[in-house]
């Protein structure tokens, strides 16, 4: 920082010179971080318009790396670092220096020559920097096992072979050499740590979230079942933090769909009562996290997955059928297991509640696959016990392109498409695999849109397999269909939009100066 007399920063940078306030953030070590508030007052934020954008890694690049070291070696090391001050590396253009000025008091004035916390420009021009920095380094490693991750100013090193250790330590001085100040307390690594909040186990290959983290989500979970209510601000601000944990633990992610949903649609300042749905999946997901499902295989690269079956769904008028058949072994329909079922009031009464059944015809496509995946179990023999589980994503198809996409963000909150989606995510958490659904023309699913019109032609009886949807043990399904109806009715009748107007206006004044949850309950 440069100080200058206010009338001569006035002379140089005249309407351009904005003295912006200036705060304090404590942090946990009792120190502060002092930030420069370029967005309220002097508007300089607000005014940047970036020409671009930078995306930083997370865990879909994680898992790739965990999944690419099954090939390159089964020994594999992990170290994490930090850039000390890094907003205040990449210099500004002196002509801008005014945008960046602040003031104790007296006549001075102090301007930033360099990016400060606070101001947009300081992560737009380090995510460059850093990125030719990163890009040097790998030049380096030339055809080394080794993978660099940097998450806004913290590094993710992660090496194989017998020079694992000497090829991140090469990495970490050949930053230093180019001038990158490395906070060393920060330092940590292994075969298992903590890398921005998801935790990496490099000898199992999973990915997932700490212990700390998880037991502070079933103790959260605990306390709002025995007390049966929420506050709702207290809700949503619980619901970042599993939609963050999810991210990694992919077949819990589905079970998010309904508490978005309901969040969304009750007023903020209110403390209601939980629906029976919410707290079922509050149950579920508590049970999985006691458990010690707090982290999930990642898999290995295979290239592209293998179709297992093929599925379709039928809605015309009252005939609704569902119909698969397995394609693993060989395309000959005569030698392959099939099954097609006939959809009733009697054995699905849900899929009647919306008035035509043709207005659920994603949920029957989708209940199709799953009922492929009960039908057609995987032989469990085929992994190698000496490798992680999931090593196989079993592949499907289905001439719905909307299912797709369900299945392959695995997230929804529409009803009853969410409930069939949280039994198939149960069912892969349940076994240790995941689902890979393709999509595929019409015109080539002829064999699965035959079984759905009831045309067996072709398709051996012995090979035929019931599924007696009413009479099956789902895991999830049946309690979420059954309580999903009141929840769901409830929000698209706008009874809980109605409260929220109502509560809104007659709510009372917000408190600033209330701390806020994440500094009233931090999550580590």
């Amino acid at each position: 920082m440069r100080e200058v007399l206010e009338v001569d920063a006035r002379k140089e940078y005249g309407s351009n010179l904005l003295i912006a306030p200036i705060g304090a953030i404590e942090k946990a070590d009792a120190s502060f971080r002092v930030i420069h508030d370029g967005t309220h007052k002097v508007q300089v934020n607000p005014r940047i318009r970036a020409r671009d954008q930078h995306k930083c890694p997370g865990t879909g690049e994680l898992k790739t790396v965990m999944r690419s070291s099954m090939k390159a070696c089964k020994s594999v090391f992990g170290l994490t670092g930090d850039v000390k001050r890094a907003h205040r590396l990449p210099r500004v253009w002196q002509a801008e220096w005014g945008l960046q000025a602040c003031k104790l008091s007296g006549d001075t004035v102090w301007l930033n020559e360099v990016g400060t916390f606070g101001m947009g420009p300081a992560a737009y021009h380090w995510a460059r920097e850093s990125g030719g920095m990163g890009r040097a380094c790998l030049y380096l490693m030339q055809n080394r096992w080794f993978y660099q991750l940097l998450y806004a100013d913290d590094f993710n090193w992660i090496s194989s072979g017998a020079f694992a250790v000497d090829d991140i330590v090469l990495a970490i001085f050949f930053l230093c050499i180019l001038g990158v100040p490395m906070s060393w307390k920060k330092f940590h690594g292994g075969l298992q740590y903590e890398w921005v909040g998801y935790w990496s186990d490099l000898r199992h290959r999973r990915l997932g979230i700490s212990e700390g983290r998880a037991d502070w989500l079933v103790r959260w979970m605990s306390k709002a079942l025995v007390a049966g209510s929420v506050c709702i601000e207290e809700f949503k601000s619980v619901l970042g933090r599993m939609g963050f944990a999810m991210r990694a633990l992919e077949t819990f992610r589905p079970f998010l769909g309904p508490l978005y949903a309901w969040s969304s649609a009750v007023p903020v300042r209110t403390f209601l009562p939980l629906p029976v749905m919410i707290r079922l999946i509050l149950i579920y997901l508590k049970g999985r996290l006691k458990e010690g499902s707090r982290t999930a295989p990642c898999g290995c690269s295979q290239g592209l997955t293998k179709e297992h079956f093929r599925a379709d769904a039928k809605a015309e008028g009252e005939d609704v059928r569902i119909g698969g058949w397995e394609c693993l072994d060989s395309d000959d329909v005569g030698t392959a297991r099939w099954f097609s079922e006939t959809i009733t009031r009697a054995n699905a009464p849900w899929v009647f509640e919306a008035g035509e059944p043709f207005r659920t015809i994603a949920t029957l496509e989708l209940l199709a696959t799953l009922c492929c995946l009960v039908a057609f179990p995987r032989d469990s023999s085929i992994a190698r016990p000496e490798e992680p589980r999931a090593l196989l994503t079993l592949g499907g198809s289905t001439d719905n392109l909307g299912n797709k996409f369900v299945v392959s963000k695995l997230q929804t909150t529409k009803y009853p498409l969410v409930c069939v989606l949280m039994e198939i995510a149960a069912l892969m958490h349940q076994a240790g695999e995941s689902l890979d659904l393709q999509w595929v023309p019409r015109l080539q699913n002829i064999e699965a849109d035959q079984l759905t019109n009831g045309d067996f032609r072709g398709f051996d009886p012995a090979n035929r397999v019931r599924v007696d949807i009413s009479k099956h043990r789902w895991v999830v399904l049946n309690s979420m269909l059954q309580q999903g109806r009141a929840l769901y009715s409830v929000i698209r009748e706008g009874r809980i939009e109605s409260s929220k107007r109502k509560l809104d206006k007659f709510a009372g004044p917000t408190f600033k100066n209330q701390k806020s949850f994440r500094e009233r309950d931090p999550w580590q």
